[in-house]
């Protein structure tokens, strides 16, 4: 909710495989992805997003989950991720990574 307080345009997905088609169908300046979603984790989803020609293809994506270990990081950045967060996560790291990516984060779409 804060991120639509801040302005931001914000598409949510139920699971990773609405993630898949909802970045198939729509550009995005910046997709969030829950590494523990239900259907495929955030993982499996930046792999196929990366993977797909889809017009959000190229666009940032960040990680977002509650284990802060190394190798799930690096199992996020081999995806194709751009940048982790760890749970639980508050409204000022957010939408600094927002304003790092996203060319105006007032206008920023958010998957």
């Amino acid at each position: 909710k804060f991120l639509t307080r801040a302005g931001c345009i914000v598409v949510g997905a139920q699971d990773g495989e609405e993630a898949v088609a909802a970045a198939a169908a729509a550009a995005f300046d910046l997709i969030l992805l829950d590494i523990r979603m239900p259907r495929i984790d955030g993982v499996e989803a930046a792999e196929r997003i990366r993977a797909g020609a889809g017009p959000s293809a190229r666009a940032p994506m960040v990680a977002l989950t509650a284990d802060a270990g190394d190798e799930e990081r690096m199992r996020a950045m081999r995806a194709g991720m751009d940048d982790f967060l760890t749970k639980p996560i508050d409204a000022s790291r957010l939408l600094a990574v927002a304003a790092r990516f996203t060319p105006r984060t007032n206008d920023a779409s958010l998957a």
